[in-house]
């Protein structure tokens, strides 16, 4: 040894600096000679110091290696930008960084002056300029054994403080045309909160600019895995075990050193071994990616991976119960999750064995198969069994579409007034009219709109449509498939009045799916002298969490339900329902008040009141139903003047729901005439016509009822 330096022991962590570099000569990595001795100068004790070997060539020759050059990233420059941030006079300086600095060689002029190693000199770095600039791969330019051997000693000693690219060394070995790490200031002991391989790895197609020299390094496959074997390796006890045995007797010559001055630097076994086990649960992470089944096509699988773990994932094979069934194309690894990201979920296909069957129900038994890229441990997890929903699917939701009034010439707006004015006159429309917030949409009679191609009107400002007797505004779909008037959160009362709805179909737009040709959705409405009519399996007009009134409309030859109503309170007055598939009134967690209401030809219920609703009502027919008055589910009827006929039940009150109970039904100055049977009452619940309750109570209800419906 020529070139040494002396330093205060302090300034390496004492006796942890020297286990170290033991460590390393143990896994055959270059490492520094590194020892205590008592310093006196001209007879003056200047008690214990730390002796650090330089790099020259007794250095590799003291390492069992072919004399060789050793050189690093020139830091100088970086200390530059280093020392202007200390006098807060720091400015632009890309001069400073890792992808700009050039290369230092240490013994320069001997290197220089030997051709041979000046020679070594130029084929080491170009080896590490390549891989720089992303032209080699890790393992074609540096020994990936003893590179993986080094990091995973760092790991141990928990020194990632010693990883920045500054202070990396390199030894290219002439025999092997490899460049080998050189052991120096290990920053140890630490805790290991995490390892060096920890949010690095993603793909890294050549030529790619990474200005970070370990991200490149850890992005690279062989390289990972060689330094995840490496880890697992030193993070068993017995690795501990077997290396402090070795160094025992070192180990207690140069503590007794230390401690003749520095006796209250005690040296701590135990830290590594903690170590070791922060590794192990590093390394044993409880779930490695989420994945989502995306369906199938023939003999294809296609799932959906997205990381959550900080380190990459090797995708080993898909399960369906305890079965492999497929196994990736290739070698399928996921990148690593960064830091502070969110999730990335991709797409990935798997071939379905062709003497498999596929069955939906499968979706529910599929797991993976995976571990931590080079992990010798493998874990399986489930797959969710259905799709990662990303966001695509806004581009055609219509509930996330912007205003586009702009876009219709018929439409006459007054930003002033906070008017949209639709013209008078017959208007075709083949897309959605989405109009925003604080207007009001108005229209006046002779007004035709036709929707069609599944086009809809969605406002977020209330209606104003005021149509004559003889000039209805009329809004309905030619080729059957507009998609009806939603008005949404509208801040004022709506008003329909002589508005004509026909031929329409509720909204079945991506994640708007409505039951209603017309809703009103938290937007109050009055409607009167209105006509719903046709349509195709929805109710004709829902109104949800609103106040309402409805007076004389009229509706006919429906599919489902004349009117739904839904966590609302409101009235219905003068109004008639003839020829209603299911439902003509019904009503769910909602007060309402009918009055003068003629129901005629229903195919289910002709007054419908469950979920805690309550319904008064006076002047109710109903003829022609298969159930005249339905209450269940706490649902409460209180009906004065009402005649029910030719109905196959008259009066049912039930409870359906387990979560909800009896109901009751109060008639007074009741007719029932030529019903097939007067009422159906289940256990618990109440009826009582014309001052007496009803008894011959039943069970299950609502079994019989779907035995009368179905005749």
């Amino acid at each position: 040894m020529r070139t040494f330096s002396l330093q205060h022991p302090g300034t390496r962590q004492y006796t942890y600096e020297w286990v170290y570099h033991q460590m390393l000569k143990a896994e055959k990595v270059i490492a520094l000679r590194y020892k205590f001795i008592n310093i006196i100068i001209n007879g003056k004790d200047l008690g214990i110091y730390a002796l650090e070997e330089h790099f020259d060539e007794e250095l590799i020759a003291d390492n069992n290696s072919l004399k060789g050059p050793v050189f690093r990233f020139n830091p100088n420059l970086y200390w530059v930008d280093r020392y202007n941030e200390i006098l807060k006079d720091k400015v632009t300086s890309e001069f400073a960084s890792y992808s700009s600095s050039n290369f230092e060689i240490y013994r320069e002029k001997k290197t220089l002056s030997d051709p041979i190693q000046f020679e070594y000199f130029l084929k080491g770095t170009a080896l590490i300029e390549a891989f720089r600039r992303g032209e080699l791969p890790a393992d074609s330019v540096f020994d990936i054994k003893k590179q993986a051997k080094f990091y995973a000693v760092m790991d141990l000693l928990g020194g990632h403080f010693s990883m920045d690219w500054s202070d990396i060394k390199f030894y290219y070995n002439p025999v092997t045309s490899r460049l080998e790490p050189v052991g120096y200031e290990s920053c140890s002991l630490f805790p290991t909160l995490k390892i060096a391989g920890n949010y690095r790895y993603k793909p890294v197609e050549k030529g790619t600019f990474i200005n970070d020299f370990h991200n490149n390094l850890f992005s690279n496959p062989a390289f990972f895995k060689e330094y995840i074997k490496q880890v697992e390796i030193i993070s068993e006890k017995e690795y501990l075990d077997n290396f402090f045995s070795t160094i025992e007797e070192e180990l207690n010559e140069n503590l007794k050193i230390i401690y003749t001055e520095f006796g209250y630097k005690k040296f701590d076994k135990e830290l590594y071994y903690k170590n070791q086990k922060s590794i192990k649960k590093i390394l044993d992470t409880p779930k490695g990616f989420h994945a989502f089944y995306n369906g199938k096509n023939n003999d294809t699988l296609f799932l959906q991976f997205g990381v959550i773990e900080s380190l990459p994932i090797e995708i080993l094979g898909v399960m369906l119960d305890d079965s492999l069934i497929s196994l990736p194309f290739n070698e399928l690894i996921l990148p690593a999750k960064m830091s502070n990201q969110y999730v990335d979920y991709k797409d990935y296909v798997f071939a379905i064995p062709a003497d498999l069957k596929w069955k939906n129900k499968y979706a529910k038994k599929l797991s993976v198969k995976y571990r931590v890229l080079g992990a010798s441990n493998v874990k399986q997890l489930e797959v969710f069994p259905y799709p990662y929903k990303d966001k695509s699917w806004l581009n055609q939701d219509v509930l996330h579409q912007v205003s586009n009034m702009g876009e219709f010439p018929f439409l006459s707006v007054n930003k002033e007034q906070k008017t949209i004015f639709i013209k008078q006159g017959k208007w075709k429309v083949d897309k959605n009219i989405i109009i925003p917030q604080d207007y009001t949409l108005k229209a006046a009679g002779n007004t035709e709109i036709d929707l069609t191609n599944k086009a809809m009107i969605v406002s977020y400002s209330p209606l104003d449509f005021s149509g004559e007797e003889e000039t209805p505004i009329v809004i309905f779909s030619s080729d059957l498939t507009g998609q009806g008037v939603v008005v949404l959160n509208a801040s004022k009362r709506s008003n329909l009045k002589n508005v004509h709805f026909k031929n329409l179909h509720a909204s079945k737009k991506n994640d708007l799916k409505l039951t209603g040709t017309v809703t009103f959705y938290e937007s109050d409405v009055n409607i009167s002298n209105c006509y719903f009519a046709g349509g195709k399996n929805e109710d004709a007009l829902n109104i949800i969490r609103a106040s309402f009134s409805i007076n004389y409309c009229l509706f006919e030859n429906l599919k489902n339900d004349g009117v739904d109503i839904k966590f609302s309170n409101g009235k219905i007055l003068n109004s008639s329902f003839v020829n209603c598939d299911e439902d003509a009134i019904d009503v769910t967690a909602s007060n309402v008040e009918l009055k003068n209401i003629k129901i005629n030809k229903i195919g289910n219920k002709g007054l419908n009141v469950k979920a805690h609703s309550e319904v008064k009502g006076n002047n109710i027919k109903i003829k022609n139903a298969n159930v005249g008055l339905s209450a269940e589910d706490f649902g409460k009827i209180t009906i004065d003047n009402v005649k029910i006929k030719g109905s196959k039940i008259a009066l049912v009150a039930y409870q359906n729901k387990p979560q909800f109970g009896p109901a009751i039904i109060t008639a007074t100055n009741v007719v029932l005439e030529n019903n097939e049977k007067d009422k159906l009452l289940e256990i618990n619940s109440k009826i009582s016509i014309n001052g007496v309750a009803l008894t011959d109570e039943i069970k299950n209800v609502e079994a019989l009822l779907k035995q009368y419906k179905d005749e």
